[in-house]
């Protein structure tokens, strides 16, 4: 081709052409690390960010709340209460407070009554009123069948069954009692009180009476109509 069939061809007008572009390499983009930084710069940390034209919510953090509840404020009253009790102790020793808390914590001392009468001070009876009664060394002995009565007044100590025959004792005073023993039947149970006109116990025959002081037998009495007698 010559120069000048050359040049009339670029002078030709083009009516079309083609061009091709190649594509850009695109760089990755780290989705979560934009989210954090999104959320960093915002004031409340919540809201919905667009992120590559993705919406991406993001929850506010909750704030924690200050709980005072029932537990709390008792370890709180009794700190309070025992920094009160150390300050009192220290500058008024008769506040009531301490008076309160001594007489909470003290061993109280109940005064018990005694009751120290001997056997002569009391007026007792015959312990069967239909039976006629032996009497040996101070051992009263109920032979036939029938109701055993208390001598005295009284409150019944202890009761003890062996072999179907019962043994009652019978507190009159703290130094003074008496002892039935080969009962069949028992009236009353521990703890209760007896007295002269009231039976204790049955006995079908063979039952015994006697009546100690300070733990000794009495033997220096006799039964005079009814009635027992001490000697002097």
């Amino acid at each position: 081709m010559s120069n000048g069939d050359y040049a009339e061809m670029i002078e030709f007008p083009v009516s079309t052409y083609e061009m091709v572009v190649l594509p850009k390499k695109r760089k990755k983009k780290n989705v979560k690390k934009r989210v954090v930084e999104k959320v960093n710069k915002s004031v409340d940390g919540a809201g919905d960010f667009s992120i590559d034209n993705q919406t991406v919510a993001v929850e506010k953090p909750e704030k924690k709340k200050f709980s005072f509840d029932i537990i709390t404020a008792q370890v709180v009253a009794i700190f309070v209460l025992v920094i009160a009790i150390m300050v009192t102790n220290i500058f008024w020793e008769d506040s009531g407070i301490n008076n309160l808390i001594k007489g909470a914590f003290s061993q109280t001392q109940v005064e018990i009554e005694v009751d120290n009468r001997v056997y002569n001070e009391f007026s007792p009876i015959s312990p069967s009123k239909v039976s006629e009664i032996e009497l040996s060394q101070g051992v009263m002995k109920i032979g036939s069948e029938g109701a055993i009565y208390s001598p005295c007044e009284g409150r019944v100590e202890d009761i003890s069954e062996i072999d179907g025959k019962y043994t009652i004792a019978i507190s009159h005073s703290d130094l003074f009692k008496t002892i039935i023993r080969g009962a069949d039947y028992a009236y009353f149970e521990v703890g209760e009180a007896v007295y002269q006109s009231v039976p204790v116990c049955f006995s079908q025959g063979g039952a015994e009476v006697l009546m100690y002081n300070d733990n000794t037998l009495i033997t220096a009495y006799s039964i005079v109509d009814g009635s027992i007698v001490w000697q002097s």
